[in-house]
This record gives structure tokens, sequence and C-alpha cells, in this order.
């Protein structure tokens, strides 16, 4: 009996599916665009928003240049923020934004594509052009709404996306070091710690700088080795004196003594 009540829930929940599909089908042929759009605006509030941009896309041509343009395409460029699709909503957002200026939603679209294009930042290991173009959406909607609620977060996210780009810098530079290119190293990080001038990682970045610097001196020709040991030299007293307690300092005290050991030797 239990099974058979079971198997009886589970056609009349399949029948009432497709015929909640059919009406749909049907809806999407009507030409009753008013019906259209009431059925849009309450699939959009039932978070069914595949459905909902379904028709807002064919609403948008139909009731271009109406009092309904305006919040169609705003519940539109939702329904693709909602669905995760950050690229095309940030694109949605921008061109709400430009369509609508005076619109008291102008503000909001403006902020929305440029945190759209935040959430479409990769990770920093990836290519980061979707993560400048956020940046400079986010700063150019504190520029045109400088007194607007929303800058503080934009600042914050700015931030944000800056330390990734940070990052991804910083580990391009390290991997020179890594893979045993001793002297791209030292260039790549050394430039790094001059362009990041309060970064978290500028700490490491001066100690592999020391450390790449003597490998790379210890694997020079003998009329080089010298003059690059004491570059090596330079490098270390460079870290003691901006981090004379710092993370590396153990290490570094041992690079140190390597390197006056090799002075010893090379005189």
């Amino acid at each position: 009996m239990y099974r058979k009540r079971v198997s009886w829930f589970v056609i009349m929940l399949i029948s009432i599916v497709l015929t909640s599909c059919d009406g749909y089908n049907k809806l999407l042929k009507s030409k009753d665009f008013e019906k259209k759009y009431e059925a849009a605006l309450q699939y959009y509030d039932k978070k069914d928003y595949f459905k909902a941009q379904q028709l807002f896309d064919e609403l948008l041509v139909i009731f271009r240049g109406t009092p309904r343009a305006e919040e169609i395409f705003f519940k539109y460029a939702y329904t693709y923020y909602y669905m995760d699709n950050y690229a095309d909503a940030a694109e949605y957002f921008q061109r709400y934004a430009a369509t609508f200026p005076k619109s008291e939603k102008a503000e909001e679209a403006y902020f929305m594509s440029a945190f759209c294009k935040y959430k479409d930042s990769p990770k920093f290991n990836l290519d980061q052009s979707s993560t400048f173009d956020a940046i400079s959406q986010m700063q150019s909607f504190v520029n045109v709404f400088p007194n607007s609620a929303r800058v503080a977060d934009c600042n914050r996210y700015m931030d944000e996306l800056r330390k990734k780009l940070e990052k991804k810098e910083f580990e391009r530079a390290k991997l020179y070091h890594t893979t045993g290119y001793d002297k791209s190293a030292v260039t790549a990080l050394n430039l790094f710690v001059k362009e990041n001038p309060g970064s978290e990682y500028r700490e490491e970045a001066m100690y592999l700088v020391a450390d790449a610097s003597l490998r790379y001196a210890l694997r020079s020709v003998a009329s080089k080795r010298s003059e690059r040991i004491g570059e090596a030299k330079q490098a270390a007293e460079r870290y003691m004196a901006t981090y004379p307690s710092g993370v590396f300092k153990s290490r570094m005290e041992a690079l140190s003594k390597k390197i006056e050991s090799e002075i010893s030797q090379n005189k």
C-alpha cells in the first residue's frame, strides 16, 4: 500500500511539472504581452530567474520607449546576476545606467556593474584582465558618485583586488627564484620591492633577493664572483636594516655568515 501511495505521488508530481512546463511553453509563444509581463514579474518574485529572463528578453523589445521599459531592463540585468552570470550582468547594468542616467536606480546599476566585475575576477594565478576592469569601474563609480554610501564598499573591494594583483606579481617574480633563474629573480624581485613598498610580501621578496644574489654569485665566473658576492652582502644588509626582527631573520643570519665566508675565500 505504501509503495502504491509513493508511486502515485511521483506520478502526480511529474504530471504537475510537465503541465507547468507546457503552460510556460504556451506562454512563450503567446502574443498576449500583458500576460507575459505579469508572468515575468511573478517568476522574478518567486526567484525563478531563468523563466523570468526568457520573458524579459522579449519584453525589452516590446515595451521599449514605454514607462515599463526601465523596470524590465533593471530586473533583466538582475536575472543574470542572480544566476551567477556576472559578465553579462555587468554589461546589462552598465547599459541600463547609460540608457536611464536620470533614473533613481542609475547609481545602483552603475555600482552593480562594477560589483559584477569584482565578482567575475578570477583567482590570482589566472588572467587578471577582468580584475583590472573591475578596479577601473569601481574607481569610475567613486569619481561619479563621491558622496554615495557605496563608496566605502568600492574602496574595500579595490583594496582586495589590488592585493590579488600584488600577489600575482609577487608569485611570478618568486617563480624565477624557485626554478633557479637567479639573475631574473633578482631583477623581478627588486622591481617588486620598489613598486610595492607597503606589500605584505615585501619582506619575503627582500630575503629572496639576497638568497638569489648569492646563488647567482656562486655560479658566476671567477672574474665576476667577488663583485656579485658583494651585491649579495648589500641585499642581506638591506633586509636586516629594514626587518631587524623579521620572519626571515634566522635564515638571513645564516645566509650572511655564508656570504662572509665566501668573501674571505675570495680575497
